[in-house]
């Protein structure tokens, strides 16, 4: 009977991960408004960028990157998502059938590496457009990106040093 009770419990658990897939298919859905957001753009800027010099063409080209680095962000959680679910799928299956597990390590590097690469592209692109016309409103709004691209770099190299340090401990 308890075995029995216990399968149930680990079915019901296991089967209640269905319940993420709409938000799954959201988020896939959120990557072709991220295109139709990136190709609008990129035509709506396509004339200036033919008709201004290199200084003010910048910013357009970092908000395209912007939304490409969104994009990106987007689909890394779609992947990692589906490492987490799918071996949940096959969880009746044997150990040896079952996907690798999750390097965390790996994809803890993988977030933190886009978030700082999207934090500086925003600092950039709001340093160029302010550049020379800056009030206090604009300086404050820069000194926020900056504090806020030095605190995740700042993050990266402590976690790498603690990477470094787990390396050697292994050793």
């Amino acid at each position: 009977m308890s075995g029995e009770f216990e399968k149930a419990v680990q079915h019901g658990v296991s089967a209640s991960r269905w319940l993420l897939a709409p938000m799954y298919l959201g988020l896939a859905l959120l990557l072709i408004v991220l295109l139709i957001q990136f190709v609008r753009d990129f035509f709506d800027h396509l004339p200036v960028l033919f008709q201004t010099d290199a200084l003010n063409a910048l910013p357009i080209i970092l908000s395209l990157g912007i939304v490409l680095l969104a994009a990106n962000i987007v689909l890394s959680i779609l992947h990692t998502s589906y490492e987490l679910f799918i071996p949940g799928l096959r969880a009746e299956e044997g150990a040896e059938n079952r996907r690798s597990e999750v390097d965390f390590t790996r994809l803890r590097n993988r977030f933190l590496a886009i978030a700082v690469a999207l934090s500086l592209l925003l600092l950039l692109k709001e340093m160029l457009i302010y550049a020379g016309q800056a009030d206090d409103q604009d300086t404050r709004q820069v000194l926020h990106l900056a504090a806020m691209t030095g605190l995740l770099v700042l993050f990266a190299l402590v976690l790498a040093i603690a990477d470094w340090f787990l390396t050697l401990a292994r050793r």
